[in-house]
């Protein structure tokens, strides 16, 4: 287990991500599948902070081709409601594929799925998944870093939850099971560990180009931070991202839990360049007692709306 994460900063997303996943990608890259699983389960504007930056996913083709990756799948399955092509077009990811001819941007849906059991799951006993997910052999997830209502924030473990298959992903946001006894999250929280045992990302490259603050994951405000983080370990990523978004680990259950499973904690990770908090921004987010998304942002399902003035 390696806890570095590389931080690149720069007004250049694309060359952002090629320099952070340079850093840290020590795989063998020649001949193999790689997914980028990007962030796309809504539809809105590219470049907005709702889905993952398209010269992100640009950097990240670039290095993977360079590399001679075999085959490069990118790709997300919507919320159920949402035409996963059609929100990756929006995002303007599809058109970022579309110039290379031997990168194919997909619909995680539109594979078979493939049912996993979870040994000792506190929420779920299995989970049904694409299968493009197990039939790659390199994983990067690619989330917008982003403030979430429910959960706090949103980054690359709960960005896998998009690998589960069709109406599945809405099974660990109708959990029936009470939480364990003296509880250090909520019910969502435990059931991410859980989808983190049989789905975790090879690498992590957070893309905090233009990221989310306020009622997200669906309708909050955009904040430019100009900046990519990278890690072979998720959850190191996941930390250094809330460090830099203000918000106490405590605050988010799944990422606490998760770094306490895979034994991360701060003090064993080192961040390039060892100043980065110097890029630090405060992104208040509004949390809600139970899992509902408000009447407003229901637009940001049903339409692809103008980008909102961005904080910088």
């Amino acid at each position: 287990m390696d806890n570095f994460v590389q931080l690149v900063y720069g007004s250049d997303a694309s060359v952002n991500a090629y320099k952070a996943i340079s850093a840290v990608c020590k795989k063998e890259v020649s001949g193999k599948q790689v997914l980028l699983k990007v962030n796309t389960g809504f539809k809105g504007p590219a470049r907005s902070g709702l889905c993952t930056n398209p010269d992100v996913v640009e950097g990240l083709i670039r290095y993977f081709r360079e590399k001679g990756a075999g085959r490069i799948l990118v790709g997300d399955s919507s919320i159920v409601g949402v035409d996963s092509i059609e929100a990756l077009q929006a995002a303007g990811i599809l058109d970022i594929c579309a110039a290379y001819p031997d990168v194919e941007c997909v619909d995680l849906n539109a594979f078979a799925p493939v049912d996993k059991k979870i040994n000792n799951g506190y929420m779920v006993d299995s989970i049904l998944f694409s299968s493009a997910l197990f039939d790659s052999d390199i994983v990067v997830s690619i989330p917008v870093m982003k403030t979430h209502m429910y959960t706090g924030a949103t980054l690359s473990i709960k960005n896998m939850k998009g690998c589960m298959y069709k109406r599945e992903k809405t099974k660990l946001h109708r959990l029936n099971k009470p939480v364990p006894e003296n509880a250090q999250g909520r019910a969502l929280d435990y059931g991410l560990k859980d989808l983190s045992q049989v789905c975790y990302a090879d690498y992590a490259v957070i893309d905090g180009s233009v990221c989310m603050e306020g009622f997200g994951p669906s309708g909050g405000e955009p904040v430019c931070m100009d900046l990519v983080l990278a890690s072979s370990e998720p959850v190191a990523a996941d930390m250094i991202a809330l460090k830099l978004m203000g918000m106490p680990l405590e605050d988010v259950g799944h990422i606490n839990l998760i770094s306490k499973a895979r034994g991360v904690s701060y003090e064993q990770i080192r961040v390039e360049p060892a100043d980065y908090m110097k890029y630090a921004k405060k992104l208040p987010q509004h949390q809600t007692p139970g899992w509902a998304w408000p009447a407003t942002n229901l637009l940001w399902r049903m339409k692809a709306p103008a980008a909102p003035a961005m904080r910088h």
